[in-house]
Protein backbone atom coordinates (compact mmCIF):
# COMPACT_ATOMS: atom_id res chain seq x y z
CA UNK A 1 0.00 0.00 0.00
CA UNK A 2 3.14 2.29 0.94
CA UNK A 3 4.52 1.85 -2.82
CA UNK A 4 1.25 2.42 -4.22
CA UNK A 5 0.89 5.89 -2.27
CA UNK A 6 4.75 6.86 -3.78
CA UNK A 7 3.81 5.82 -7.16
CA UNK A 8 0.58 8.41 -7.23
CA UNK A 9 2.41 11.01 -5.34
CA UNK A 10 5.39 10.40 -8.21
CA UNK A 11 3.25 10.56 -10.80
CA UNK A 12 1.39 14.26 -9.41
CA UNK A 13 4.39 15.62 -9.04
CA UNK A 14 4.85 14.77 -12.89
CA UNK A 15 2.02 15.81 -14.12
CA UNK A 16 2.57 19.45 -12.11
CA UNK A 17 5.50 19.81 -13.36
CA UNK A 18 4.46 19.30 -16.84
CA UNK A 19 1.30 20.89 -16.74
CA UNK A 20 3.82 24.81 -15.16
CA UNK A 21 5.97 23.94 -17.94
CA UNK A 22 6.43 26.96 -20.26
CA UNK A 23 5.17 26.52 -23.75
CA UNK A 24 7.71 26.91 -26.29
CA UNK A 25 8.61 30.26 -27.70
CA UNK A 26 6.99 31.06 -30.79
CA UNK A 27 9.45 31.60 -34.16
CA UNK A 28 10.40 35.04 -34.82
CA UNK A 29 9.23 36.48 -38.10
CA UNK A 30 12.43 37.43 -40.43
CA UNK A 31 11.87 39.57 -43.00
CA UNK A 32 14.15 40.47 -46.24
CA UNK A 33 13.93 43.99 -47.97
CA UNK A 34 13.19 42.79 -51.74
CA UNK A 35 12.33 46.26 -52.77
CA UNK A 36 14.52 46.40 -55.55
CA UNK A 37 14.05 43.16 -56.87
CA UNK A 38 10.48 43.69 -57.32
CA UNK A 39 11.17 46.68 -59.46
CA UNK A 40 9.85 48.97 -56.70
CA UNK A 41 11.97 52.14 -57.39
CA UNK A 42 9.85 55.73 -56.56
CA UNK A 43 11.43 57.45 -53.83
CA UNK A 44 9.07 59.17 -51.77
CA UNK A 45 9.45 63.20 -52.41
CA UNK A 46 9.89 65.77 -49.65
CA UNK A 47 11.78 68.45 -47.88
CA UNK A 48 14.70 67.84 -45.67
CA UNK A 49 14.20 71.20 -44.36
CA UNK A 50 10.37 70.97 -43.11
CA UNK A 51 9.79 74.95 -43.42
CA UNK A 52 6.17 74.35 -43.59
CA UNK A 53 3.56 72.44 -41.50
CA UNK A 54 2.54 70.61 -44.48
CA UNK A 55 5.95 69.37 -45.43
CA UNK A 56 5.69 67.26 -42.33
CA UNK A 57 3.41 65.27 -43.33
CA UNK A 58 2.58 63.32 -46.95
CA UNK A 59 3.11 59.45 -47.92
CA UNK A 60 0.70 56.34 -48.09
CA UNK A 61 0.12 53.43 -50.14
CA UNK A 62 -2.66 51.06 -50.96
CA UNK A 63 -3.13 47.79 -52.81
CA UNK A 64 -5.35 47.21 -55.66
CA UNK A 65 -6.53 44.65 -58.01
CA UNK A 66 -7.06 46.71 -60.85
CA UNK A 67 -7.23 44.65 -63.94
CA UNK A 68 -8.95 41.70 -62.08
CA UNK A 69 -6.29 39.51 -61.61
CA UNK A 70 -6.45 38.19 -58.39
CA UNK A 71 -3.20 39.26 -57.71
CA UNK A 72 -2.71 42.85 -55.89
CA UNK A 73 -0.97 45.86 -57.29
CA UNK A 74 0.84 48.65 -55.62
CA UNK A 75 -0.32 52.45 -55.29
CA UNK A 76 2.21 54.71 -53.79
CA UNK A 77 1.69 58.92 -52.76
CA UNK A 78 4.70 60.47 -54.31
CA UNK A 79 4.19 63.62 -52.06
CA UNK A 80 6.19 66.79 -52.71
CA UNK A 81 7.52 69.91 -51.63
CA UNK A 82 6.39 73.49 -51.02
CA UNK A 83 8.71 74.50 -53.94
CA UNK A 84 8.17 71.82 -56.43
CA UNK A 85 4.03 72.70 -56.05
CA UNK A 86 4.75 76.20 -57.00
CA UNK A 87 5.81 74.55 -60.35
CA UNK A 88 2.98 72.26 -60.57
CA UNK A 89 3.74 69.90 -58.36
CA UNK A 90 4.19 65.82 -58.79
CA UNK A 91 2.68 62.86 -60.15
CA UNK A 92 0.16 62.36 -56.89
CA UNK A 93 0.70 58.55 -57.06
CA UNK A 94 2.42 55.54 -58.97
CA UNK A 95 1.08 52.37 -59.59
CA UNK A 96 2.78 49.81 -59.52
CA UNK A 97 0.66 46.86 -61.67
CA UNK A 98 2.10 43.17 -60.24
CA UNK A 99 3.42 40.92 -63.11
CA UNK A 100 3.92 37.92 -61.57
CA UNK A 101 6.06 36.13 -59.20
CA UNK A 102 6.30 39.35 -56.70
CA UNK A 103 7.95 41.69 -59.63
CA UNK A 104 5.88 44.95 -60.37
CA UNK A 105 5.90 47.13 -63.53
CA UNK A 106 5.47 50.92 -62.86
CA UNK A 107 2.32 51.88 -65.28
CA UNK A 108 1.40 54.97 -63.59
CA UNK A 109 1.57 56.94 -67.45
CA UNK A 110 -0.15 54.32 -68.92
CA UNK A 111 -2.79 53.85 -66.65
CA UNK A 112 -3.73 57.42 -67.07
CA UNK A 113 -2.93 58.64 -63.77
CA UNK A 114 -1.64 61.45 -64.47
CA UNK A 115 -2.76 64.13 -62.76
CA UNK A 116 0.21 66.15 -60.73
CA UNK A 117 -0.78 67.68 -57.19
CA UNK A 118 0.98 67.14 -53.74
CA UNK A 119 -0.56 63.69 -53.25
CA UNK A 120 -1.41 63.09 -49.20
CA UNK A 121 -3.72 59.80 -49.19
CA UNK A 122 -5.21 57.09 -51.22
CA UNK A 123 -8.21 55.17 -50.67
CA UNK A 124 -9.61 52.06 -53.35
CA UNK A 125 -12.69 51.44 -53.52
CA UNK A 126 -15.46 50.47 -56.93
CA UNK A 127 -17.61 53.45 -56.19
CA UNK A 128 -19.84 53.04 -59.41
CA UNK A 129 -20.19 48.83 -58.79
CA UNK A 130 -19.20 48.12 -62.09
CA UNK A 131 -16.71 45.61 -60.93
CA UNK A 132 -13.81 47.00 -61.38
CA UNK A 133 -11.93 49.16 -57.92
CA UNK A 134 -11.52 52.82 -58.70
CA UNK A 135 -8.91 55.36 -56.84
CA UNK A 136 -9.25 58.47 -54.72
CA UNK A 137 -6.00 60.47 -53.65
CA UNK A 138 -6.23 62.73 -51.76
CA UNK A 139 -4.02 66.16 -51.11
CA UNK A 140 -2.99 69.70 -50.68
CA UNK A 141 -5.23 72.06 -52.96
CA UNK A 142 -6.94 69.04 -54.42
CA UNK A 143 -8.49 65.70 -54.57
CA UNK A 144 -8.47 63.50 -57.40
CA UNK A 145 -11.32 60.69 -58.26
CA UNK A 146 -9.51 57.86 -60.87
CA UNK A 147 -12.60 56.02 -62.35
CA UNK A 148 -11.43 52.63 -63.54
CA UNK A 149 -12.18 51.42 -67.05
CA UNK A 150 -10.98 48.51 -66.93
CA UNK A 151 -7.86 46.30 -67.02
CA UNK A 152 -5.61 49.51 -65.68
CA UNK A 153 -7.14 52.08 -67.77
CA UNK A 154 -7.87 55.08 -65.41
CA UNK A 155 -9.87 58.51 -66.26
CA UNK A 156 -10.27 61.64 -63.93
CA UNK A 157 -14.17 61.41 -62.77
CA UNK A 158 -14.55 65.50 -62.68
CA UNK A 159 -18.58 65.79 -61.77
CA UNK A 160 -17.88 63.97 -58.62
CA UNK A 161 -18.91 66.04 -55.37
CA UNK A 162 -15.62 65.41 -53.48
CA UNK A 163 -14.28 68.19 -55.75
CA UNK A 164 -15.89 70.47 -53.84
CA UNK A 165 -13.08 70.02 -51.20
CA UNK A 166 -10.45 71.65 -53.61
CA UNK A 167 -8.11 74.46 -52.48
CA UNK A 168 -8.04 72.88 -48.84
CA UNK A 169 -5.43 70.11 -47.78
CA UNK A 170 -6.99 66.77 -47.60
CA UNK A 171 -4.75 65.12 -45.17
CA UNK A 172 -6.33 61.45 -44.55
CA UNK A 173 -9.79 59.68 -45.74
CA UNK A 174 -11.39 56.95 -44.60
CA UNK A 175 -13.69 54.18 -46.95
CA UNK A 176 -17.19 54.29 -44.83
CA UNK A 177 -20.08 51.34 -45.78
CA UNK A 178 -23.71 52.98 -44.94
CA UNK A 179 -24.95 53.91 -41.85
CA UNK A 180 -27.68 55.94 -40.40
CA UNK A 181 -29.87 57.26 -41.81
CA UNK A 182 -32.01 54.40 -42.88
CA UNK A 183 -32.43 55.45 -46.53
CA UNK A 184 -28.59 55.03 -46.34
CA UNK A 185 -28.86 51.75 -46.18
CA UNK A 186 -27.37 50.68 -49.94
CA UNK A 187 -24.73 49.27 -51.94
CA UNK A 188 -22.89 52.39 -52.33
CA UNK A 189 -19.16 52.97 -50.96
CA UNK A 190 -19.42 56.52 -49.04
CA UNK A 191 -16.06 58.34 -48.24
CA UNK A 192 -14.83 60.49 -45.25
CA UNK A 193 -12.17 62.81 -45.58
CA UNK A 194 -10.08 65.05 -43.14
CA UNK A 195 -9.73 68.37 -44.54
CA UNK A 196 -7.39 70.85 -42.64
CA UNK A 197 -8.33 74.66 -43.76
CA UNK A 198 -5.55 76.64 -43.78
CA UNK A 199 -6.41 80.10 -43.70
CA UNK A 200 -3.85 83.53 -43.64
CA UNK A 201 -4.90 84.40 -40.23
CA UNK A 202 -3.24 81.31 -38.82
CA UNK A 203 -6.46 80.11 -36.85
CA UNK A 204 -6.29 76.63 -38.97
CA UNK A 205 -9.37 74.30 -38.37
CA UNK A 206 -10.25 70.52 -39.34
CA UNK A 207 -13.40 69.82 -40.90
CA UNK A 208 -14.98 66.90 -42.82
CA UNK A 209 -15.91 66.55 -46.32
CA UNK A 210 -17.94 63.60 -47.65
Amino acid sequence: MRSVRVFLLGLGCAISSFAQAPPPAAPVPRFEDVTKKAGITVSHLSSPDKRYIVESMSGGVGFIDCNNSGKLDIIMVNGSSVDRYKQGGDPMITLYHQDGDLHFSDITQSAGLTHKGWGMAVSVMDYDNDGWQDIFVTGFGSNVLYRNLGNCKFERYRKSRIERCRMQWGCSLGRLRPRWPARCFDSWVRLHIRVLIMSRGGSDRASSCC
